[in-house]
């Protein structure tokens, strides 16, 4: 026996094609979650079974949403409205489930992106000097928060999707319960991420668009704030206090890149480019430059490298001393060697 509720109501699964579907998606369901739990099973074999999944999800939307299509044709009546309502939440939870897997698939991939972000802010490689090194690394990191991004712009529509939902009342009453208010709190959540990592991109050294990058880091706290106290507002909602927990640590991270882009603003306005993007040099040979070293933390060479340096008229004076001693057989053989390998076109304006 199986019972299904969406929004403080009983769906009813009298129809046969509604039932089985449903039937269907529950062996799927087990299936599915078998695959996640076996350590040998690929993701070529996991993603087709979510995909099966899905198809299921999509049939059961689309019958639903068939049978409502035939009582909205009819008149109102006590039977007709009662029906309608049923076949309204019924479409709804279909439609929900459906959003909620994509949602779910998407927000683990997001988690394992944001992970391995975090991961290359934390742990630098060592690029040796390398201005090339800094820049290939640089724009990693960019790629990783551009997907980030990407992943979040999809989360958000799934997510005012699944807020716009039928369902819920009496039908006749427009009544904010909890399955709205909780919805409203997630896509809260969302937006404050997706524009944390928008600004996160205006911030990168690839696109150094600091000012840009600060408005959009001061929108994403204020909306992480707001999804906190939506979060905590909601009776019943599932990891109340994880996702709440999350905000505020979002928070922490956009305070920490506010200042970040703050510096390397300052940076850019005095010439110095963006702040990772540097010439590479150790801190003894950039004391007096505008210049942040990227990811370079070395204090000085070991042995010092050599570096060209202008001649002062004492060098010259050195110099000569030890000319004046030249050996005259060896300045002769030198001199003869030279004019052998001179020999050419050009050669015989020199001879006098």
């Amino acid at each position: 026996h199986m019972e299904l509720y969406f929004r403080g109501h009983e769906l009813s699964l009298e129809d046969g094609a509604v039932r089985m579907t449903f039937i269907k998606i529950q062996n799927k369901v087990e299936e599915l979650g078998a695959l996640n739990k076996s350590k040998g099973a690929k993701p070529a074999a996991k993603d087709a079974k979510f995909m099966e999944l899905l198809g299921l999800y999509d049939d059961a939307v689309t019958i639903a949403h068939t049978r409502l299509e035939a009582y909205e044709g009819m008149a109102d009546g006590p039977a007709v409205n009662k029906k309608r309502l049923e076949w309204s939440n019924l479409w709804g939870y279909c439609k929900f489930e459906k959003l909620k897997l994509q949602m779910e698939r998407n927000e683990k991939m997001a988690k394992v992106l944001r992970d391995g972000d975090k991961e290359m802010t934390s742990i630098m490689k060592r690029s040796k000097g390398r201005v090339s090194a800094v820049q290939q690394d640089a724009d990693a990191r960019y790629k990783i928060v551009e997907e980030i991004a990407h992943l979040y712009d999809a989360l958000l529509q799934d997510a005012r999707a699944v807020a716009a939902l039928p369902g819920g009342g009496d039908g006749n009453e427009d009544i904010e319960d909890e399955f709205y208010l909780e919805a409203n709190a997630n896509v809260l959540r969302i937006r404050a991420l997706r524009c944390y990592y928008i600004a996160r991109m205006y911030a990168s050294d690839t696109v150094a668009k600091y000012p840009e990058a600060l408005s959009l880091f001061g929108q994403a706290s204020k909306l992480a704030s707001e999804a906190a106290e939506e979060v905590a507002a909601c009776q019943n909602m599932v990891s109340t206090d994880e996702i709440i927990e999350s905000m505020v640590e979002l928070e922490e991270e956009i305070t920490v890149a506010q200042c970040r882009s703050k510096a390397s603003a300052y940076l850019a306005k005095r010439g110095s480019g963006a702040s990772t993007v540097t010439s590479g040099m150790n801190l003894l040979r950039r004391l007096e430059d505008f210049d942040s070293g990227g990811k370079v933390y070395r204090l000085g060479d070991v042995p010092p490298a050599l570096e060209p340096v202008p001649c002062k008229p004492f060098f010259f004076d050195v110099a000569n001393n030890y000319v004046r001693n030249f050996p005259g057989e060896a300045l002769a053989v030198h001199v003869h060697l030279k004019r052998k390998k001179n020999r050419g076109l050009f050669s015989w304006f020199g001879r006098s």
